[in-house]
């Protein structure tokens, strides 16, 4: 199915868990493009300027609660943020389809 025939909900994940997905990627490839070199200065660049950082700071906030390794919330904030923001644009995406198919029906 061509994506114009995609529903809004699944135009919206894909967008929001896409985006987020070529931040995750390029924030995991900054050893490659760097070539070691400023690694942190890369990886913050990606973190905290895409889509990631919300998501981290709200792993990072839940550290003390469940009592799991700062490596563990920065190694997995990319994965999980891929899964939030897919969330969160299908969300978006039903909302506008909701909005779209409320207008025409009128």
């Amino acid at each position: 199915m061509h994506w114009t025939k995609w529903p809004y909900w699944l135009k919206g994940g894909v967008i929001g868990g896409g985006v987020t997905l070529i931040y995750a990627l390029l924030f995991y490839s900054c050893p490659l493009i760097t070539s070691g070199y400023n690694i942190i200065g890369c990886g913050a660049v990606f973190y905290m300027l895409g889509p990631i950082y919300l998501v981290g700071w709200t792993i990072a906030f839940f550290q003390p609660i469940f009592h799991y390794d700062w490596i563990f919330s920065e190694f997995y904030a990319p994965l999980v943020s891929v899964v939030v923001w897919f969330i969160v644009g299908s969300i978006i995406g039903s909302l506008v389809g909701f909005v779209k198919k409320k207008k025409s029906q009128h």
